[in-house]
């Protein structure tokens, strides 16, 4: 990354987990470049948040976007933007309505004046958060990697055919788990495992798999069976 940044580089945009690969990127440590160059930076945390234990302010990027019906577990169609204040100045909305103000202080009147939306869903964003914290964010991420890591471990045992698009190595890994299976597509795989074993996966990049907090280690025993049985 540090070879492609020019002159000309304005904004570090990235992915802080890759929904195609599961790889996690070294946030703070690409901020960090990014601050040390003058450049804004924009992570895209739709698999993030929710799933990691954040510190924005530790990270020191300059934007965080993310999605609430992900990680978090909480409505769909809503989203979560975080920006540094002194950035606010420079953004400009390409969506306005009645009531917008060109305001430097205030997010809300600058970026959120969007007309008519669903307000409902939006409601339940404070109670999502809460139920977060109640776990524990800490909790929860050591419980997902402890669920990805049993997967992993299980899939190299039970099918040493598949390969995996994921990191296997702990410090690159977040939630996501990806394999792919010699000769097989993985929006086939993935249908059959919907429609055969009841499990839901998707075909981004392979087969992925993101078990949450939710999921037991039994769970993992029935998709690796399951997988086994389609890898034939």
């Amino acid at each position: 990354m540090r070879e492609s940044v020019t002159a000309k580089t304005r904004v570090i945009a990235f992915s802080h987990i890759s929904n195609v690969s599961g790889i996690a990127l070294p946030a703070k440590e690409i901020c960090q470049l990014a601050k040390a160059k003058n450049i804004l930076s924009v992570i895209d945390g739709a698999q993030s948040l929710g799933m990691m234990d954040l510190n924005l302010t530790e990270i020191g990027c300059d934007f965080y976007t993310a999605s609430t019906h992900k990680w978090l577990m909480g409505p769909l169609e809503n989203g979560i933007f975080f920006v540094k204040k002194e950035n606010i100045a420079r953004l400009w909305p390409n969506v306005l309505s009645a009531g917008w103000k060109d305001t430097t202080t205030t997010v809300d009147e600058k970026l959120c004046v969007l007309g008519q939306r669903n307000e409902t869903s939006a409601f339940a964003i404070p109670e999502t958060i809460d139920m977060h914290l109640t776990i524990g964010r800490k909790v929860i991420e050591a419980r997902v990697r402890k669920v990805n890591g049993y997967l992993k471990e299980r899939i190299q045992s039970r099918i040493p055919q598949a390969t995996f698009a994921s990191p296997l190595w702990e410090g690159a890994s977040a939630g996501i788990t990806i394999v792919g299976l010699p000769g097989k597509t993985p929006a086939d795989i993935n249908q059959k495992l919907y429609d055969t074993y009841g499990i839901a996966a998707a075909p981004a990049g392979g087969i992925r798999m993101s078990p949450h907090i939710y999921n037991t280690l039994a769970d993992v025993d029935k998709v690796v069976e399951a997988l086994a049985a389609l890898a034939v």
